[in-house]
């Protein structure tokens, strides 16, 4: 439930509508420690989609160190036009 809400973003705030150059890129690795996860999407960064930016990053994040407390390690940055949110979450 918590990847849910990172690909819904990733797809929301790609600026799919006016970029023929736009991608959305998901990979989800599965390892018997723990799992990578990663979404990448280009955006507009003269256009975002929200005026006002929400919560639902810092919510992620809460529900993440609640569950796995230091195992887990969330960072997002942009780079080129490209939003990039990596999730690295250790099971041992």
């Amino acid at each position: 439930m918590i990847l849910i809400p990172l690909v819904e973003n990733c797809c929301k705030h790609c600026d799919f509508d006016t970029n023929e150059d736009a991608f959305a890129l998901i990979t989800l690795q599965v390892k018997k420690n723990g799992l990578s996860f990663q979404t990448q999407n280009t955006f507009n960064i003269e256009a975002p989609k929200d005026k006002v930016g929400g919560v639902g990053l810092q919510n992620i994040q809460k529900r993440l160190k609640m569950l796995y407390g230091n195992r887990q390690k969330l960072k997002t940055y942009e780079e080129n036009n490209t939003f990039i949110v990596q999730l690295n979450i250790n099971m041992q």
